[in-house]
């Protein structure tokens, strides 16, 4: 029951970027605050206490290149585009000229801004004396008259316009250079104007307001204004339960949103949408990102991105909000290319934007709430994949990575990001579970199983230890698998080089299925190892046929003298995994840094469990380990 896993070091890898195929983006560029990769040319690196306010750049380790303008610069082991500089009058506010030559924190360096601050101490703010014994050159006298008359111009000119600028305090609008005073609960200050297609600068959110457009003291339309919200409020996606906990100061649906001028300024599984608001006079509306209805029960397959990769590095940034009644969440990675390479996840956050999963930690020991491990040519990423993890309505967000095999030279590949979202507004309580069976060159076939008696047992067997979780197994169908390849994998090559072997080639021969069904081979042996199962994952692609880990694989003859009972273990052992179960209890010597799953409730040690990595006659499931089973995007609802 050995899993298709590996453990590799990846600790020299960062934040960064990847080309996600479609050119500069015509975002800000490197330096540049940022709350999310859409923001920048590049990348985002995400605010921080080391990165207050967040800065537009990209990892660069790879090639140590960077734009024009800016340099790339190992900071305490971060390896980014730092914007290049002479001055920190050339760098943002907590941010100075490093001796390196480009901005950094000031928290990070404090000598590049208390430099500059000295240097301002020093200079005595005087008028300058004239030269003595020096006559006022005639050009000079007669370019100071002009600068007079234009002067005079310029003020007769201003003489009807308010004096406030934005952000001073005003009660109406005609104090306003800006024309636009907003109300005292958004502060009672001066501001720009805005639209839903015509956002504010970075530190302001563009924010609807009842407005009253003629003064005549009653609010008559919806009026848009640039809020300069504090660092403290809350950012799009994330948890809230009023307006005035966000940025936006709109709180639809438990998340803080944004308002939108199209549909593409929403995130998947938001629409663009119209919200009320009232006035004096009648009632106003508004379009923002609210959460698309979704039916009960549905399993809904988002595209997220095709993106450009290369190994060694991560790429763009990605974000999806879960809308209520959702239960779990499972990211989906496949390469395009023939090449092998690791794909997974460096490290994820959820709507508290507490960080779940952080792959150094995870492979230390360092025990993170949600637990996954990159694969070969394709990988999944599930949340929750333990009850310590809390689902949350709100915004996820996840650094992909791609990584060659030891011993390789780099290369870049698309690599197409999917998830699949699992919709249970019962909460995830029971399910069902249905399976495409092969038989390949084996001791069983297609015309034979339904009335086998040991194999109809085991299927038996299969069916009673899932419905201790809530899991009602069935809907079979059988099929052979006929020709070369029957030969070919009746005995299946397991090899380590995920360029090589044949158990992907082998899994991905259920491309053209279209049931919602998990596919499980059975196959007369395995070449090495001992093996009595392997599945494509933990967890293997939802109900997706086809690819490189579209299915389990069980060694028919070589547990068919143990009888069905046995067999029918071995297959809910592997389907375990495929849903998303660790081992309860590891292999000792195996030189995993855990002694078992991340559950609370499964013991290490404990032989009756049904993961535990021997096979040794035990078919018991924790409450946990069918909590997350249930969860799973392979299992549909009742």
């Amino acid at each position: 029951m050995r899993r298709r896993l590996r453990l590799v070091c990846l600790g020299w890898l960062l934040f960064g970027c990847g080309d996600d195929g479609g050119g500069s983006s015509g975002g800000r560029p490197v330096g540049d605050p940022c709350e999310r990769s859409t923001d920048c040319e590049l990348d985002c690196v995400l605010p921080s206490d080391v990165y207050p306010g967040g800065f537009c750049s990209r990892w660069c380790g790879d090639d140590w290149s960077c734009p024009s303008g800016s340099q790339c610069m190992d900071l305490g082991g971060d390896i980014y585009c730092f914007r290049q500089c002479w001055t920190s009058d050339e760098c943002r506010d907590g941010w100075g000229c490093g001796s390196a030559g480009a901005c950094v924190p000031c928290g990070v360096e404090p000598s590049a801004c208390a430099a500059d601050a000295d240097a301002d101490a020093d200079v005595e703010d005087t008028p300058d004396a004239p030269d003595e014994g020096v006559e006022p050159d005639a050009a000079d006298a007669d370019a100071d008259a002009g600068a007079d008359a234009d002067a005079d111009a310029d003020a007769d000119a201003d003489a009807d316009v308010s004096a406030l600028p934005n952000g001073s305090p005003c009660t109406r609008a005609s104090e306003c250079r800006s024309r636009l005073c907003l109300p005292p609960e958004m502060g009672g200050v001066c501001a720009a104007r805005c639209a839903p297609d015509d956002p504010c600068d970075y530190g302001y959110s563009c924010v609807p307001f009842a407005e009253d457009s003629d003064a005549n003291g009653r609010t008559d339309r919806v009026g848009y204004g640039c809020y300069d919200w504090t660092t403290d409020r809350t950012q799009d996606g994330l948890a809230c339960t009023e307006d005035v906990q966000c940025r936006s100061r709109l709180c639809e649906g438990g998340v803080c949103t944004r308002l939108c001028g199209s549909a593409g300024d929403c995130v998947p599984l938001t629409v663009c949408g119209s919200a009320t608001l009232p006035l004096d006079d009648g009632t106003g509306t508004y379009p923002v990102c609210r959460f698309e209805t979704v039916a009960a029960g549905e399993i809904r397959a988002v595209p997220i991105a095709t993106l450009t990769m290369s190994t060694g590095t991560t790429g763009r940034l990605g974000e999806l909000w879960m809308p209520p009644n959702a239960v779990s969440l499972q990211l989906f990675a496949q390469q395009m290319g023939t090449r092998g390479a690791y794909l997974g996840v460096l490290n994820a956050y959820d709507p508290a934007n507490d960080r779940i999963y952080n792959y150094d930690d995870f492979v230390e020991g360092r025990d993170t709430p949600n637990w996954h491990m990159p694969d070969s040519r394709a990988a999944s990423f599930f949340v929750p994949i333990s009850n310590r993890v809390t689902f949350r309505v709100g915004r996820y967000l996840w650094t992909p990575v791609m990584f060659a095999p030891d011993g390789t030279s780099s290369f870049d590949d698309a690599v197409e990001w999917s998830a699949y979202v699992k919709f249970d507004p019962a909460g995830a309580t029971a399910g069902r579970l249905a399976a495409n069976l092969y038989f390949v060159g084996c001791g069983v076939t297609a015309s034979t199983a339904p009335t086998s008696t040991r194999f109809q047992a085991a299927l038996d067997e299969w069916e009673r230890i899932y419905a201790t979780a809530g899991i009602t197994v069935g809907d079979y169908t059988y099929r052979d698998i006929t020709g070369s390849a029957a030969t070919t994998y009746s005995t299946v090559a397991y090899a380590e080089d995920i360029d090589q072997g044949e158990v992907g080639p082998l899994m991905a021969l259920t491309a053209g299925r279209t049931e919602h069904a998990v596919n499980v081979f059975f196959v007369h042996d395995f070449t090495g190892y001992g093996l009595l199962g392997i599945a494509g994952g933990i967890p293997g692609p939802p109900a997706v046929h086809g690819t490189t880990h579209s299915a389990v694989i069980v060694n028919l003859d070589g547990a068919w003298g143990y009888g069905g009972a046995f067999l029918g273990q071995v297959i809910a052992h592997e389907v375990g995994h495929y849903l998303g179960l660790w081992h309860s209890t590891e292999n000792p010597e195996g030189g995993w840094p855990y002694g078992g799953d991340p559950l609370a409730d499964t013991t290490t040690g404990d032989t009756n469990n049904l993961m535990y990595w021997q096979a040794a006659g035990g078919s018991r499931l924790s409450a946990g380990q069918g909590w997350v089973m249930r969860r799973s995007p392979t299992v549909r609802t009742p």
